[in-house]
């Protein structure tokens, strides 16, 4: 059975974030890369398309920053409401910050939140997601730093579809602030 993930880019904008440029969810077209075989893969942007509109996944993998916390929760509430037996995870730079500040707790409603790079922990989460032994897998997932050497290239069949909508590019050459 071909199993489903869906990475939903579901940020806040605002006109003083990048003077209303549109940048590429960098980070769902990187991750997608790491999807384990078998799973089929969908990358969602709600800049450019309406979250009402997803269909169905097994898993449905959120990112966005801090100011995104309320869209996000608008966008995981609608997909929620239509896939209520879906698996819903988050990472990204809100789970970091939000554990710093100690505010985690309001990313409670997701099943599973992502803490550092994903390109070795999504994969095992999906992997044991697949065999169907994932219930004693920790809320929070923390990762080590991931050796950049070591990432795949982005999935360019999915974002070369979709490059019109974006102004420029981003090229990765380090993580963090």
């Amino acid at each position: 059975m071909t199993r489903r993930i869906a990475f939903i880019h579901a940020p806040e904008i605002r006109y003083d974030q990048n003077y209303g440029t549109l940048f590429s969810p960098l980070w769902a077209y990187t991750l997608a890369a790491h999807v384990p075989d078998g799973w089929d893969v969908t990358i969602v942007d709600c800049i450019v398309e309406r979250a009402d509109t997803v269909g169905a996944a097994d898993v449905f993998a959120f990112s966005g920053i801090n100011q995104d916390i309320a869209s996000i929760r608008e966008v995981h509430d609608l997909l929620k409401g239509k896939f209520p037996d879906a698996t819903f995870i988050l990472g990204g730079p809100i789970t970091w910050s939000l554990e710093q500040e100690g505010k985690l707790g309001l990313l409670d409603y997701f099943d599973r939140l992502f803490i550092l790079d994903g390109e070795q922990t999504l994969p095992d989460f999906l992997n044991r997601f697949d065999r169907g032994d994932f219930a004693d897998v920790p809320k929070i997932i923390r990762a080590e730093r991931f050796p950049l050497d070591k990432a795949l290239p982005i999935r360019f069949d999915f974002y070369r579809p979709n490059a019109h909508h974006y102004y420029g590019a981003l090229v990765e050459v380090s993580r963090g602030c």
